[in-house]
């Protein structure tokens, strides 16, 4: 579980199954956050620019911090992964360049007045 205000660091690795290296050496990769499962609904929170050829079998891994407001109130938060995002590189197949992940999300206690005395 993570607490609002907390960084999250998100990791991923990405493989070229294809059967030659990528023909550029630039792409984006692109991270969405969203209180709900459609990716629609989804705000960009950052892109990764990946500047690398990639061999057929060969991978890279990168990651991406980010941190969800304080005043955060639901209990889930998906994450999206779109590699290749602005579509920079001509691929066989881009359908497997999708991924969700669910994070859920605890709330930091409040604070809780009494009052000590009245006079």
């Amino acid at each position: 579980n993570i607490f609002p205000e907390q960084e999250i660091l998100i990791s991923w690795s990405v493989k070229n199954i294809g059967k030659i290296t990528t023909p550029t050496s630039s792409w984006y990769d692109a991270i969405y956050g969203s209180n709900t499962n459609n990716f629609n609904q989804a705000i960009l929170l950052g892109e990764i620019r990946q500047n690398r050829f990639l061999e057929p079998d060969s991978f890279y891994s990168s990651q991406f911090k980010f941190s969800l407001p304080e005043r955060f109130k639901e209990n889930r938060y998906f994450i999206f992964l779109v590699v290749n995002n602005r579509n920079n590189l001509e691929e066989f197949n881009k359908e497997n360049n999708f991924q969700a992940k669910f994070i859920s999300v605890s709330q930091p206690p409040l604070p809780n007045l009494k009052i000590k005395s009245i006079n």
